[in-house]
C-alpha cells in the first residue's frame, strides 16, 4: 500500500491525480493507498481552498512547519450549509471512482492471452496505462510534472475499452 498524503491539489483539476492512484496500484502491484483524510478542512472549505502551515514531526523530536497543497484532503465538503445531512462528495470524489472502474477494466484486460505482447492492441495499452505513472515524482503542488496531458487517461481508458468492445463482439459471434 502507499499513501498519497499531500498529493492533491486543487490548483490542478484537469489533472485528477486521484484517478491516477488506481493506476500506481497496476503498476507497481500495490494493493491499495490511503487518503489522510476525505474532509480535511483546515479552513471553511466552501470559503478556503488552501491549508495553512501546520507544525509537523516525522519522528516526533524534531518538527518543522509545512503547508499541504491547496485542498489536500477536498474529497468530500459538509452538506449543512444545503440542508443536507452528511458529506456531499466533490469532483476529486468521482475521479476517484473512474479510476477504480479504470482498475478493473485495467485489470481483466491484464489476464488476456495477449497483455504481455505489446505488438499487440491489449499489450499497448497496457504498456500506455502504466507509462501514465511513475514513481518518485515530484507531486503535490507541481502535480502537472506528473501528467503533462491529462487528457491523455481518457485515451488509455478507450482503448482499453476498445479491447473489452471487440473482445465482447467477437464472443457473441
Amino acid at each position: 500500500m502507499f499513501t498519497c498524503d499531500g498529493q492533491m491539489a486543487i490548483d490542478t483539476p484537469y489533472l485528477a491525480t486521484e484517478r491516477l492512484l488506481p493506476y500506481y496500484c497496476f503498476r507497481y502491484g500495490a494493493i491499495g493507498w490511503e487518503f489522510g483524510g476525505v474532509p480535511w478542512w483546515t479552513f471553511d472549505p466552501w470559503r478556503f481552498g488552501w491549508h495553512p502551515f501546520i507544525r509537523q514531526s516525522d519522528d516526533g523530536s524534531r518538527y518543522y512547519w509545512i503547508r499541504y497543497p491547496n485542498g489536500d484532503g477536498y474529497l468530500a465538503y459538509p452538506g449543512t450549509p444545503f440542508g443536507i445531512e452528511g458529506p456531499i462528495g466533490s469532483i476529486r470524489m468521482e475521479q476517484v471512482r473512474e479510476g477504480l472502474e479504470d482498475y478493473e477494466l485495467l485489470k481483466m484486460a491484464g489476464r488476456r492471452a495477449d497483455a504481455a505482447d505489446e505488438s499487440t492492441p491489449c499489450g499497448r495499452a497496457l504498456a500506455a496505462a502504466r507509462a501514465l505513472v511513475s514513481i518518485p515524482n515530484k507531486g503535490g503542488l507541481r502535480s502537472l510534472s506528473i501528467l503533462p496531458d491529462p487528457s491523455e487517461v481518457q485515451r488509455v481508458r478507450e482503448s482499453i475499452l476498445d479491447i473489452h468492445v471487440s473482445e465482447d463482439s467477437i464472443a457473441t459471434q
